[in-house]
């Protein structure tokens, strides 16, 4: 990552945490930001935490604690513009706990369906529900003049008169309910003030949705069900076309591409009034007021008590290319196994949580693989939340949650702890690991804006906002300040460095970026196709790249448009099936009913096959047929790799799933001591030899020592080394150099263990520019408008200049000394890239390679010339040149064993660890060892004197020590 990207990726890496942590035992996000739609599934707690949920067949996932089957069907979105969320996307979204049908029951797609935007309130009394498309129905309680909503959900809602509403959540996204008529969302407004806007007919049916650039979505309904029959993108071209069996279930969809889903159900039952733990999520809040029991969380009126709910589940999925996906449920009408193509799952539940007095209740999913049962077992508190997670292995996980559903500890199964706290609006303000390392987090009132973030060691980072919410400004805990611009539509028009450096952007009516200029003035353009997809890059010196897409928005073609461009195609899963170079050279895919890679066929027709554990790769056979095998254990995690030769690597784990030992195939092995947080303390190998390792508060490696030299590191505020010292132990010798930095994070200064300075500058983009080195000679770089090198002067005066094509392959080197030139070469390639033509002073060089890009011929201006040949898998077999003919033999592990030319054969041979041991030429041997991490350690020729190697903690080279002591 360049250093200019340090500044965005703090944010982004906070958010991610954030992320990960709200969506602990959650469901992923699926509308715009708001915490009690976008973290939920199904009957959860309103706060959508908490509840641990299992991912089956693409698409569905299982609330492991309620039993009910969540499965969601999108189609592609719009270009969000300066949305800061998906917008016009046709999503449908089917939760179990809907499916009782009936004629009190509503939705547009049937029961159990609803749409990606079918938000909408209701009314009890004088408290309000809000229902979200997941099926959460979130309550607000009257008190007094606000709305008070359950605990862990911090969005306001606000009475605006005449039965209308405004939620906000925290993150500033504001939902209107203006129409007591229908009681749907009318508006989604954005933080910045970019809207969606809801139409509905005089049935209360939503009609269209529409964006501020006047982009729509448009649903029609038939005449007998007021069902959904059609949903039209017309910005993308892009249509929906639903069809509903004879009791108005939604029965398949069809895509733009004409590709069709199909959906089953089981039979209608009906359950007695009040009876049964679905039939109790049917009723209105009053018929169940034990909120603790069913956390408030309740799904759809019953216009009575007496009224049944009839029972319709899910119970099969017809995908597109023929595979099948079927569900089964319990008597208490919670999904209890799913089977089809991509394997089996199996679900036991403990007491009806609607009734369950007990402070904990358990949740077994076992998954069949390869005839083996896998087990993971939840405990929950009485609040339904996960407290206890155990793998198939007994390994224990444990949570620990506040009164609010906010994660406050997790404690894994070695006993470190993380510990979180949170303010009133449920941010993480506070996050300490195993180690005791705080780090702290700072937001604006009454939002989720960040403001700061101090790491353990005290630095921050501190953020801005624009009044519309839009992040204006980051700053480093080194002073550096990173700004953004933003235009009417929430468009960033406008990034400048903490150097004062400024890249632009420009949009078209759309929103859509249209160019990009960066701070040296280097522009590329795009150009888009009629369904939204970037079709043309146009860098500067008008190279275009060209690019299109099948139906389902799968690139099929990329290529400059002067050149031969590269085609790929794609199964109904959106996985490649083919790759065809410019040279029709044609890799294909195939893969089993999991859409687990099973063959690769390359252009010259050898095979490579792929069997599977689950969703690990059991064994993988090359083209000659030699099978490299992986061993894994209950948990997924890799214990052992054999290779064709049938050598074994080992892997041991700890509980966390950390390596802890490495064992070689000879029996030698690496040991690892670990902290807490699962880094490396000791390093100790078969010998005995030990390597320290220490960190600082934050995670940055401070110490690292072995038996011969020991590195110390010190770094600044971004966390760059400002300080390396080497001490070599046995002479008790150290050497220090030293780093500086601009505010960008560029190094600019390299301090060597004599004093010797080195300086460096660069560019407006960032590029380097210039370096002085000690004695004050300068190497000088120019860049073409593509960032690529076109002339280095070095501090002699001598000059490259280097040419490129298209695909930016170097097409002509040159070396100048004033004026005269010291080299001259002139390269050309065929269409997948391959140099074939190659000119230097008046020496020609002609190539020509196999579909897999080998080389076959080499022919000279001199008139000599080499041929080769090779296996299936790539090893050469043979070379016919000047010098007569050499052949090549190997064994399964694609080890060189011998080289044979004429009278003279080179014989080899391997450790079981596969290092090179021996090289026997003639008479004429050397003979290698290694140490324990295969770094060489020694190298003994025919005199039997041996040159010896030692090494830093990282591998890098130490000492050559040769037989003379030197």
């Amino acid at each position: 990552m360049k250093h200019s990207n340090r500044w965005l990726y703090k944010l982004y890496r906070l958010a991610s945490l954030l992320c990960a942590l709200s969506l602990m035992f959650s469901s992923l996000p699926l509308l715009p930001a708001t915490p009690a739609y976008s973290q939920g599934m199904g009957e959860s707690l309103p706060s959508g935490r908490g509840h641990p949920v299992v991912d089956g067949p693409p698409g569905m996932r299982v609330n492991l604690y309620s039993g009910n089957l969540f499965y969601r069907w999108v189609d592609m979105p719009t270009s969000s513009g300066g949305y800061p969320f998906p917008v016009l996307y046709s999503e449908l979204n089917y939760n179990s706990l809907l499916a009782c049908s009936g004629k009190y029951v509503s939705s547009w797609f049937g029961p159990g369906w609803r749409f990606g935007y079918g938000i909408s309130y209701r009314k009890y009394g004088e408290d309000i529900f809000i229902l979200w498309p997941d099926g959460r129905d979130i309550h607000y309680e009257k008190q007094g003049r606000r709305f008070s909503p359950p605990a862990g959900v911090h969005d306001t809602l606000t009475y605006i008169g005449a039965d209308a509403y405004r939620l906000t959540t925290p993150d500033g996204t504001v939902y209107y309910f203006d129409s007591p008529r229908h009681r749907h969302v009318t508006r989604i407004e954005a933080a910045n003030g970019l809207a969606l806007t809801f139409t509905y007919d005089g049935r209360n049916r939503l009609t269209t949705v529409q964006d501020a650039y006047g982009r729509a979505l448009h649903l029609t309904y038939d005449n007998v069900h007021s069902l959904v029959t059609h949903i039209r993108n017309d910005f993308l071209n892009r249509s929906l076309e639903l069809t509903y069996d004879d009791y108005g279930r939604l029965e398949t969809i069809t895509d733009s591409a004409g590709q069709v889903t199909t959906y089953h159900y089981t039979r209608p039952w009906e359950d007695d009034a009040a009876r049964g733990r679905q039939d109790a999520l049917c009723s209105l809040p009053g018929h169940d007021s034990d909120d603790q029991r069913s956390h408030g969380n309740r799904i759809y009126e019953r216009p009575s008590s007496e009224t049944p709910c009839i029972w319709e589940f899910l119970s099969g999925v017809t995908l597109p290319d023929g595979r099948e996906i079927t569900l089964s449920y319990n008597a208490s009408r919670q999904v209890a196994a799913i089977r089809g193509s991509y394997g089996s799952w199996d679900f036991s539940y403990g007491k009806d949580f609607i009734y369950d007095e007990y402070d904990e209740n358990t949740g077994v999913v076992y998954r069949t693989v390869g005839g083996q049962v896998r087990r993971t077992r939840y405990t929950f508190d009485k609040r339904g939340r996960a407290i206890r997670v155990e793998d198939p292995l007994g390994n224990v996980t444990s949570f620990a949650w506040d009164d609010a559903d906010n994660l406050i500890a997790v404690t894994d199964p070695t006993g470190g702890t993380t510990t979180y706290t949170y303010d009133d609006m449920g941010n993480m303000i506070s996050m300490t690991d195993a180690l005791g390392n705080t780090t702290f987090y700072a937001y604006a009132a009454d939002t989720s804006r960040l403001l700061a973030e101090t790491d353990p060691l005290g630095r921050a980072w501190r953020y801005t906002y624009d009044d519309n919410g839009r992040l204006t400004g980051i700053t480093g805990p080194n002073g550096g300040t990173l700004t953004r611009v933003y235009d009417a539509q929430s468009n960033l028009v406008a990034i400048t460095d903490p150097l004062g450096n400024t890249t632009t952007y420009t949009y078209d009516a759309w929103g859509r970026v249209v160019s990009k200029q960066s701070p040296g003035g280097q522009e590329v353009q795009f150009t888009y196709d009629a369904y939204d997809q970037v079709e043309g890059i146009q860098y500067p010196g008008l190279v275009t790249f060209d690019l299109d897409y099948d139906d389902h928005g799968n690139m099929i073609l990329f290529g400059p448009d002067s050149e031969q461009p590269f085609h790929y195609t794609y199964n109904l899963s959106g996985l490649p099936t083919s790759h065809r170079y410019p040279s029709g050279a044609t890799f294909q895919f195939n893969y089993d009913g999991q859409d687990r890679l099973e063959q690769v066929l390359d252009p010259q027709n050898g095979l490579t096959g792929l069997t599977w554990n689950d969703e690990q790769v059991a064994s993988i056979t090359d083209p000659n047929g030699h099978t490299s095998r992986f061993s894994w254990d209950v948990a997924d995690r890799l214990t052992g790799y054999q290779d064709p030769l049938g050598r074994e690597t080992t892997y041991m784990r700890n509980a966390r799933g950390e390596v802890t030992r490495l064992t070689y195939p000879d029996g030698t092995s690496l040991t690892y001591d670990l902290d807490a947080l699962g880094r490396i303390l000791l390093e100790t190998d078969s010998d005995g030899q030990v390597t320290h390792y220490q960190y600082d508060d934050v995670g940055n490696p401070i110490l690292a020592a072995n038996e011969q030299v020991s590195l110390t590191f010190a770094y600044n505020a971004l966390n760059l080394p400002t300080e390396i010292t080497v001490l070599h132990i046995p002479s008790g010798q150290s050497y220090t150099t030293r780093y500086e930095y601009n505010l960008l994070g560029q190094r600019t200064a390299m301090v060597d263990p004599q004093n010797g300075r080195t300086e460096y500058t660069y560019n407006a983009d960032g590029w380097l520019d210039s370096i002085t080195d000690p004695e004050g000679g300068v190497t000088s770089f120019v860049y073409d408008s593509r960032g690529r090198l076109v002339q280095r002067t070095d501090p002699n005066g001598v000059i490259l200049t280097v040419v490129y094509d298209g695909w930016d392959r170097v097409t002509d080197i040159r070396y100048q000394d004033g004026g005269a030139t010291l080299f001259h070469e002139t390269i050309a390639y065929d269409a997948d890239g391959n140099p074939t033509h190659i000119v230097e002073g008046g020496t020609t060089l002609d190539a020509t390679y196999d579909l897999l890009g080998r080389l076959l011929t080499v022919q000279t201006s001199d008139d000599l010339s080499w041929s080769y040949t090779y296996d299936s898998h790539g090893n050469r077999l043979s070379q016919i040149g000047p010098d007569g003919t050499a052949t090549y033999t190997y064994d399964q592990a694609d080890q060189l064993l011998q080289v044979a030319q004429d009278a003279q054969v080179s014989d080899y041979t391997y450790d079981p660890r596969g290092n090179l041991t021996s090289q026997e030429i003639v008479s004429d041997t050397t003979d290698y060892a290694w140490n324990d991490h295969n770094w060489l350690a020694e190298v003994t020729t025919r005199t039997g004197d041996p040159i010896t190697y030692e090494y830093y903690p990282d591998g890098l080279p130490l000492s050559r020590t040769t037989p003379d002591g030197h």
